[in-house]
């Protein structure tokens, strides 16, 4: 929405933007190499994460689940429309229970363990060795929809290359989820800015498109 939320107080976030902008994400899934999302986004939103354009594909679903937390059950498990099979692919860590990535392996997942990003704080892959296996499997572009705090994590590693952001004109109040979250920003001199902004109109909503520009780094020439 325009002032930052991802839902409604009460939880509604569908649809927020409208089917031109639906479309357009669509058509996204099947040009770049893989979508991914967090383990958050599958329990709230249960999507499907299928490319629905004419003359499509379906991506490989990359799943970010430390703890295997996806249930075997999501609709990201479903053959497209098209009635191709899913690719799902789950980057959990050791903390996993082996039940839990037993089940998903039975139900068509590929499972890669990550070592901890911070051996000393909670469980949560390294996002540094998850892209490298990325690019083992030939993956060269990876578009990531979603939650707030997977987003941080990517910017917080310097791997976003381009933000697109969708804005409904519409107006919902609260104190409800933003699109991003994580750490944040301790400084404005920290603020990651966007460059060569191009503005689409999308039925109700707009399309803002930049390149990233990450801050200076202590001790960068």
């Amino acid at each position: 929405s325009l002032d930052g939320k991802l839902a409604t107080a009460g939880g509604e976030s569908r649809w927020i933007t409208g089917a031109e902008a639906r479309a357009r994400v669509q058509v996204w899934r099947s040009e770049l190499g893989a979508v991914a999302v967090g383990v958050r986004t599958v329990l709230a939103d249960d999507p499907r994460l299928t490319s629905r354009a004419e003359g499509a594909r379906s991506p490989l679903k990359v799943i970010f689940d430390s703890s295997a937390r996806t249930a075997p059950g999501a609709r990201l498990f479903e053959p497209d429309e098209r009635g191709e099979g899913a690719r799902v692919l789950v980057f959990a860590t050791e903390a996993a229970p082996p039940e839990r990535l037993a089940a998903l392996r039975e139900r068509g997942a590929e499972i890669e363990l990550l070592p901890n990003a911070d051996a000393a704080g909670p469980a949560r892959g390294d996002l540094r060795v998850a892209l490298e296996r990325l690019r083992g499997r030939g993956v060269e572009s990876l578009l990531l929809e979603g939650g707030g705090t997977l987003a941080w994590s990517f910017f917080a590693i310097g791997a976003v290359d381009r933000v697109a952001w969708f804005i409904a004109l519409k107006l919902l109040g609260g104190a409800g989820a933003s699109p991003l979250g994580g750490a944040g920003a301790a400084r404005l001199a920290d603020a990651i800015t966007l460059e060569e902004l191009r503005v689409e109109t999308l039925g109700p909503a707009l399309l803002l498109s930049a390149a990233v520009r990450y801050p200076p780094r202590s001790g960068d020439a």
